[in-house]
């Protein structure tokens, strides 16, 4: 119970035009990415209480979040099919990806982006198409498509390969 929040708030993140859908926590600096039914980001400075950048680049709503392990990348996803990833020190998009035939519901870094030597970051993709997708995110490419599915798939779950070493 000691680590419950208690009032006053320390601030109120204000900004966002419709709900928001999703919030990340920068795994090394303390900033905050949340996505929201207006299709933008805002990342926000959580000591300050100040918005300090917003990211436009979706068409609909932002569905999920999910910051590199090293804090250099975040990924977001939309019902408008696609994922998208961001540098986080220049705050522009540096992929869209594309492949999903209908809301992409989740995203999960598989490998970071400064994993060993010669290897790219992987991230995994899910959705209502019922698949799970493989992306090499230093090329933009699909690297695999995982079926098999009788539903949608709703979240993702997974332990960059770097956390193990």
């Amino acid at each position: 119970s000691k680590y419950l929040p208690r009032p006053p708030a320390k601030a109120d993140l204000v900004g966002h035009r419709s709900p928001v859908t999703a919030v990340a926590m920068h795994p090394v600096y303390s900033t905050l990415a949340s996505g929201s039914e207006d299709a933008s980001i805002k990342i926000w400075d959580i000591e300050l209480g100040q918005r300090e950048h917003t990211l436009k680049g979706h068409t609909n709503y932002v569905v999920d979040l999910n910051y590199s392990p090293d804090g250099s990348l975040l990924a977001s996803c939309s019902v408008d099919l696609s994922v998208k990833i961001w540098n986080t020190e220049t705050y522009e998009c540096v992929h869209t990806l594309r492949g999903h035939d209908h809301t992409v519901s989740s995203v999960a870094w598989l490998r970071s982006p400064k994993g060993s030597a010669g290897e790219s970051a992987h991230l995994a993709s899910c959705g209502r198409d019922q698949t799970i997708r493989l992306w090499d995110v230093t090329t933009g490419y699909s690297v695999g498509i995982l079926t098999g599915h009788d539903g949608w798939i709703r979240s993702l779950a997974a332990r960059p390969e770097s956390a193990n070493q």
